[in-house]
């Protein structure tokens, strides 16, 4: 969250998302708008990430019709405006 231009401010969270993070293949962070919760997953977070923005029409649409397609790869990935897609999706496991 942006407190100052160019200062982030502390959050209370982000010592418990990199725990979660360390033995969940996927963690869910919720809240009101524009609160810097994309921010916190794409800057405070360890090692490089993937961010995959369902405002993005095209993006939506791969969601959508192949799924899978978008969560191919082997860095982890940010999806920012999940509830874009309405529908539920249930990934089978490869491992």
């Amino acid at each position: 969250m942006r407190g100052m231009p160019g200062k982030t401010l502390p959050r209370l969270v982000e010592n418990s998302l990199r725990e979660h993070l360390g033995v969940m293949p996927a963690v869910v962070i919720t809240g009101a708008r524009q609160t810097g919760k994309s921010s916190l997953a794409m800057e405070r977070l360890p090692g490089r990430r993937r961010l995959l923005s369902l405002d993005d029409l095209d993006v939506l649409d791969e969601a959508r019709q192949a799924p899978l397609g978008l969560l191919s790869g082997s860095e982890p990935i940010t999806v920012d405006e999940v509830q874009r897609v309405r529908r539920t999706c249930c990934c089978p496991s490869s491992a």
